[in-house]
C-alpha cells in the first residue's frame, strides 16, 4: 500500500494539471456570480 502523502500529491498535480482561467474570464465569471446572486436573492 502507499503513503497517503504520495496519493495525496498525485491528486495535487491532477489538480493542478487541470484548465487556467485567464483574467479575463475570471472577471466574466466574478460579474455573472453577482447578476446571479442578485436574482436569487430576489
Amino acid at each position: 500500500m502507499k503513503p497517503k502523502n504520495q496519493i495525496l500529491t498525485k491528486f495535487q498535480k491532477f489538480l493542478l494539471s487541470g484548465p487556467i482561467m485567464s483574467d479575463e474570464q475570471y472577471k466574466l465569471f466574478k460579474e455573472a456570480r453577482k447578476h446571479f446572486n442578485k436574482w436569487r436573492i430576489k
